[in-house]
């Protein structure tokens, strides 16, 4: 089982070194010339700072801006001149909560010096501070320039400023997700059965018998398997256990392992049920709770900072899940996500935050030549394509083809060939890639 997994980043705010010059105006009146003088003067100041600890002055953008508009920088400036991972999420928000015309989004990246017809300044040009901050000019010379020093909440603190009451979405969904997980009653139907069994049975099948995700070309039926272990052989003749699957006479896992290259245990899950019903998913790092709701599983559990929640169900024959991580502290809601898969034209989406990050399309399981495409995504492109093929050689051989690369043109490639035992099952799958042949071997042993 491949499993899709989200990781939390933990950003440390900095401190915001903004000053701004306190010049109060009349409306329409002339800016006062000493006023110029002093902005100018701070400006230069900054410059040569800069340039005495060696960095040059292009380095720092001066940036002006005059009266008539209302502005909002979105500042996230440090040595990396440049957006990370999640930067832009308040930007959206804000695009997202307000008029296109309310206001001019400014980003912020690099180290600044940034001027306003009243007279006012903002300084993020100090060389090696980080600077995570949101201000506000409404673009009237009469209006001092308004700052908060960390980019969260922006949609509330610019709100405040145009005299309205709006919420970030993720405020509002994360008290829309928490009622939706607070309604979840424990509810063991025979609906709840039909859900149970879909999902342990991703955890009966060994990894390698899936093309992609939870994938199989060929029904993999494991009735009265006992145990399933996976060996790796490699070029050099060295052999390892990769993985080991206990099951129990109900068909159920009862110890999921996986190994390191050198033998080492890589993380295992322990399977606890009560009158034949999962109840808890023990792991070294955590222990996840099970409940039914009539048609849904819910399996809840703490990853540090974090709670995550996730949803089962089986729709139209489709076996899908969504999920909620929210952060402990309600201080860190933007942090928070909601993952869930859906089907459209016959392919799985899973998304992210409403963001499509993966896309499998396949054909049907034992008519050949079965064909799947897995598509990942980065802001809307593609960002890797896998094309995979296999065809049935006999009842018991099949060779696997595959197209790694956004590239439709590329031709599939063998990649190995996949040898059944006399129960079906998958005994032994022989791999080539970059001329480093490896063996994956499957030892079953069965029920009387």
């Amino acid at each position: 089982m491949i499993k899709k997994t989200i990781s939390l980043l933990f950003i440390l705010g900095f401190s915001l070194g903004i000053s701004a010059q306190k010049i109060k105006q009349k409306k329409n009146s002339k800016i006062d010339k000493a006023a110029i003088e002093a902005v100018e003067a701070a400006r230069d100041a900054a410059m040569d700072a800069a340039s005495a600890d060696g960095f040059s002055s292009n380095e720092i953008d001066t940036l002006n801006y005059s009266a008539g508009k209302a502005y909002v920088f979105v500042i996230k400036a440090d040595e990396s001149n440049s957006k990370g991972f999640g930067d832009d999420l308040e930007e959206k928000e804000l695009k997202k909560n307000f008029d296109k015309n309310a206001f001019e989004i400014i980003n912020i990246n690099k180290y600044s010096y940034i001027t306003f017809e009243n007279g006012q300044f903002l300084d993020v040009s100090s060389i090696g501070n980080s600077y995570d901050a949101i201000a506000f000019w409404s673009g009237k010379n009469d209006d001092d320039i308004q700052t908060q020093e960390t980019r969260e909440k922006a949609t509330e603190f610019v709100a405040r400023q145009l005299g309205l009451k709006k919420e970030s979405s993720y405020i509002t969904n994360t008290k829309k997700f928490k009622s939706e997980i607070a309604a979840f009653k424990n509810n063991f139907t025979p609906k709840s059965k039909a859900v149970q069994d879909a999902f342990l049975k991703r955890f009966t099948v060994p990894t390698i018998s899936y093309i992609e995700d939870d994938t199989t070309f060929v029904n993999q039926n494991s009735e009265k398997v006992k145990t399933a272990k996976t060996f790796i052989t490699a070029k050099n003749g060295k052999k390892g256990i990769y993985e080991f699957i206990q099951l129990n006479e109900k068909n159920q896992p009862v110890v999921v392992t996986r190994y390191n290259s050198d033998g080492s245990e890589d993380g295992s899950q322990n399977f606890v049920y009560q009158n034949d019903i999962l109840k808890e998913i023990k792991s070294a790092d955590n222990t996840a709770s099970v409940v039914f709701d009539n048609d849904q599983l819910i399996i809840t559990k703490n990853i540090g900072e974090a709670d995550e929640t996730r949803i089962y169900w089986i729709e139209n024959g489709n076996f899908l899940s969504k999920s909620y991580t929210m952060m402990i502290d309600d201080n860190f809601s933007h942090m928070n996500s909601f993952s869930e898969e859906k089907i459209k034209n016959n392919c799985a989406i899973y998304e992210i935050n409403g963001i499509v990050w993966s896309e499998n399309c396949g054909g049907k399981e034992g008519v050949f030549p079965f064909t799947h495409t897995y598509t990942s995504y980065q802001d809307g492109e593609i960002l890797q394509k896998k094309n995979y093929k296999v065809t049935k050689k006999s009842e018991v051989l099949y060779e696997l083809f595959i197209q790694n690369s956004s590239n439709d043109d590329q031709d599939l490639i063998p990649r190995g060939t996949y040898h059944l035992n006399e129960k079906g099952l998958i005994k032994t799958y022989v791999y080539a890639k970059d001329d480093e042949a490896k063996n994956i071997e499957i030892e079953y042993t069965y029920f009387p």
